[in-house]
């Protein structure tokens, strides 16, 4: 009579901060595309589904040079100095071998003065909340 059931599952790409904004899209794109069959699946049996790109905390921030060439810059992690990086490109369509590899992606430090008393700086965390937390 009373059973345990899911009823809502969020499926993200983190640190998505890491990315240009309109590589940002193509991951949600990709994203979507890939898990396509298993968000239908999941749809059919009445489970909520959420596919997204996220960031727990923002890392980096956009750069723009005059002439519109965009790049990040964050705080490197091991070293602590700042820098300044272009992601590799995301391409429109999955491909059947993505060879992107993590170690392309520099690991940065949450930005400087965070307090706990304050909310962090993040990418769809309040979306990805109110998704899990609706009633």
């Amino acid at each position: 009579l009373f059973r345990r059931r899911i009823r809502r599952v969020a499926v993200c790409a983190t640190k998505i901060d890491h990315l240009l904004p309109e590589d940002q899209k193509r991951m949600q794109s990709l994203l979507e595309s890939y898990l396509y069959e298993t968000v239908q699946r999941l749809a059919a049996e009445d489970i909520d589904v959420n596919v997204m790109a996220i960031a727990a905390v923002q890392s980096a921030k956009l750069h723009e040079t005059p002439d519109h060439t965009q790049s990040l810059i964050g705080r490197d992690k091991r070293t602590g100095e700042r820098i300044r990086f272009t992601p590799p490109h995301m391409p429109d369509n999955l491909p059947h071998a993505l060879n992107l590899k993590i170690e392309d992606l520099p690991q940065l430090s949450p930005p400087e003065g965070l307090d706990r008393v304050q909310a962090f700086p993040a990418r769809r965390i309040d979306q990805l909340l109110a998704f899990l937390l609706a009633e």
